[in-house]
């Protein structure tokens, strides 16, 4: 599996794991990869650049993978990806930014995880009438 792009309920469950088993490094990471502080911001620049290479990956298997709906391309579905995860991380650190660290961090695993299958599966069922329609 060594090399191997992991799809994203791998990638999810592998993230879980990590925060699950080693709480205080969890900590470090978010706060570099997730919360970067601005003094760090250079120095952290080329970790982060694999993390988010590696993000860009899972997500483009998964679109891959995938049968996207007929007026939508990779191209286009990925923009939506990557607006949608930059959207839910600017949002989730400014409403939470009064939680201890390890609350943010578990807090924003949980509720990335919820949204992503929000945003990939919907949230209407593909064949339901639309309400008040019979």
């Amino acid at each position: 599996m060594e090399g191997q792009v992991p799809s994203l309920a791998d990638y999810m469950e592998r993230r879980h794991q990590f925060y699950q088993q080693y709480p205080e490094h969890s900590h470090i990471f978010f706060e570099a990869m997730i919360a970067t502080p601005k003094e760090l911001e250079a120095d952290i620049a080329p970790q982060k650049a694999i993390f988010l290479d590696l993000n860009e990956q899972v997500c483009q298997k998964l679109i891959s993978e995938s049968k996207l709906k007929e007026h939508i391309d990779e191209k286009r579905a990925m923009a939506y990806l990557r607006l949608i995860q930059d959207m839910f991380r600017s949002y989730y650190l400014t409403v939470s930014s009064d939680s201890s660290l390890p609350d943010l961090v578990s807090g924003y695993e949980r509720q990335l995880s919820q949204v992503l299958d929000m945003m990939i599966y919907g949230i209407l069922e593909e064949d339901s009438s639309k309400k008040g329609e019979k």
